[in-house]
C-alpha cells in the first residue's frame, strides 16, 4: 500500500457506548515515521470520528458557510449593494455548494442545524426588515426547501452509482433488500423519481407489468433506464416544490383581518402556483439596483414598515379596536394591496396602470401570487411600472424585457 507518511493517520471506530484508551496502544510506523491515533480524520472532504458520526464535519460547514456569507454580504445594506438577483445566485453559487458537499452521506439528519443561517440569508437577499414566511422567501429568490434540494441531490447520487456497473452499483442493490439501512430512504426516494420518469415518457420498462414502487427492482433495469438530463431533474424539483407549497399553503397566501370571507380558498389559490416559472423567470434581475429590487421585494411579501398593516401587528395592536388607516389618503385600511390598488392620492398614471392590471385585484391581498408564478412578461413590466410610479423610483424597469432575453441569471439548482 502506498501511504504518504505527513498525511497517514490512525482512527479507531468503536461504538458509541464504548470507551477506547489508547495510551497503550502498540505504535504503527511507515518507515521510520510513527503514526499517530485520532479521533477524528478528514476523508475527500468529509469529516468523520471514531463513532462514524459527522457532527463535528455539521459543525465545521455550518462555520465555513456563515463565514461565507458574511463576507459576501459584509457591504450590502437595503439601499446599497449587491441586489437580490446577484446575492441570490452568489448563495447558490458559494454558500449552498459547500452545505451540499457529500450531503446525502450526513445532512439528512442535521437539517435542523442550518435553519438559523437560512433564515438569516433570506432575510439578507430579500433587504426585508423582518422575516418574511419561510415558504414566500425562498420563492421570492428562486431557492426551493433545503429538504427537496438534498432529495434531488441523493437521487442523482444513486442513479449515478447505479449507471456506473461497478462495486459502488452491487452496494446499493444490496441495500435495496434492507429496509432498516440508513441509506435505505435514498433508495426509496430514487425508485419513486424513477416511476415519475417512465409516467412522463409514457414508456414502462418490459421487466414492470405495472408500474408500481413493489415491481420496480434495480437489477431488473438497463443501464439506459438510470439515465437522466438536467431538464428531466429540473421539473420534477419544480413539481415536488409545487406539491410541498400547495400543502403548506398557510406560508404563501395572506389573510385581511377586515374582511368577513376570503375571496378564494386556500385550494383555489393553490392552483395559481407554478414554481417553474418562478426558476425560468426571476423577478427581480441582476440589471436593478439594491433599493429598487428591495422595494419591489417589500411590496411582493408586505412585511415591511411602509405599511400600516404590519406596522400595527409588529405594536399588536387590538384588531377590534383600531384600524390601520393609510396615512396619506385617510380613507381606507393599509397594505400593499391598498397603495398598490386602492390609494387615491396617486397621479392619472398609477390609475391607468391599474387598470391594466385588474386581474391582480381580484384576488385582493394575494396579488402577489399571480405576480411571482406568472410567465406573462407584460403582466411583470406592467406591475413593475406601477411601483416605481408608487415609490417614485425612476427607471424601474429600463431594458427588463431585453435583460430577460439576454440577461436573466439561470437559478437552477
Amino acid at each position: 500500500i502506498n501511504c504518504d507518511e505527513g498525511k497517514t493517520e490512525i482512527i479507531i471506530i468503536r461504538p458509541k457506548n464504548r470507551s477506547l484508551d489508547l495510551t497503550h496502544a502498540a505504535p504503527i510506523f511507515i518507515g521510520s515515521k510513527k503514526l499517530c491515533y485520532v479521533s477524528k480524520s478528514k476523508v475527500l472532504g468529509l469529516t468523520i470520528d471514531e463513532n462514524l458520526n459527522f457532527d463535528h464535519h455539521a459543525n465545521l460547514t455550518l462555520r465555513n458557510c456563515w463565514h461565507a456569507w458574511y463576507r459576501l454580504t459584509a457591504n450590502t445594506t437595503r439601499k446599497r449593494g449587491l441586489n437580490t438577483a446577484t446575492l441570490a445566485l452568489l448563495f447558490k453559487t458559494v454558500v449552498l455548494t459547500k452545505l451540499m458537499y457529500a450531503a446525502p452521506t450526513w445532512l439528512y439528519k442535521r437539517k435542523d442545524s442550518f435553519k438559523d443561517l437560512l433564515a438569516k440569508a433570506i432575510l439578507k437577499i430579500l433587504g426585508s426588515q423582518f422575516y418574511p414566511p419561510k415558504q414566500l422567501g425562498g420563492v421570492l429568490i428562486g431557492l426551493p426547501p433545503i429538504e427537496i434540494i438534498l432529495k434531488v441531490i441523493t437521487i442523482k447520487f444513486v442513479l449515478k452509482a447505479l449507471s456506473q456497473q461497478d462495486a459502488l452499483t452491487s452496494m446499493i442493490m444490496q441495500i435495496e433488500e434492507t429496509a432498516d439501512h440508513d441509506f435505505f430512504p435514498h433508495i426509496y426516494a430514487t425508485k419513486l423519481f424513477l416511476l415519475w420518469k417512465f409516467k412522463q415518457s409514457n414508456q414502462s420498462p418490459n421487466s414492470i407489468p405495472q408500474p408500481a414502487i413493489r415491481n420496480l427492482v434495480f437489477a431488473q433495469l438497463q443501464t439506459n433506464e438510470f439515465l437522466y438530463d438536467e431538464k428531466v431533474m429540473r421539473l420534477y424539483q419544480c413539481e415536488e416544490w409545487n406539491t410541498l407549497l400547495k400543502g403548506e399553503m398557510n406560508g404563501l397566501i395572506n389573510e385581511d383581518p377586515y374582511s368577513i370571507e376570503p375571496l378564494l380558498s386556500s385550494e383555489e389559490l393553490g392552483t395559481l402556483i407554478r414554481t417553474e416559472n418562478v426558476v425560468s423567470f426571476p423577478i427581480v434581475l441582476r440589471s436593478f439596483s439594491r433599493y429598487q429590487s428591495t422595494i419591489l421585494m417589500d411590496f411582493l411579501h408586505g412585511r415591511c414598515l411602509r405599511f400600516q398593516n404590519f406596522v400595527y401587528s409588529v405594536l399588536k395592536y387590538d384588531k377590534q379596536s383600531f384600524a390601520p388607516m393609510c396615512l396619506e389618503c385617510c380613507q381606507l385600511p393599509d397594505s400593499a394591496y391598498h397603495k398598490l390598488f386602492e390609494c387615491q392620492v396617486y397621479s392619472a398614471e398609477v390609475f391607468t396602470l391599474r387598470n391594466q392590471l385588474s386581474h391582480l385585484q381580484e384576488i385582493e391581498v394575494n396579488f402577489h401570487l399571480r405576480v411571482i408564478f406568472t410567465d406573462d412578461m407584460d403582466i411583470r413590466k406592467a406591475f413593475l411600472d406601477l411601483v416605481s410610479l408608487i415609490c417614485q423610483e425612476s427607471a424601474f424597469n429600463d431594458g427588463y424585457l431585453i435583460a430577460m432575453d439576454n440577461d436573466a441569471p439561470n437559478f437552477d439548482i
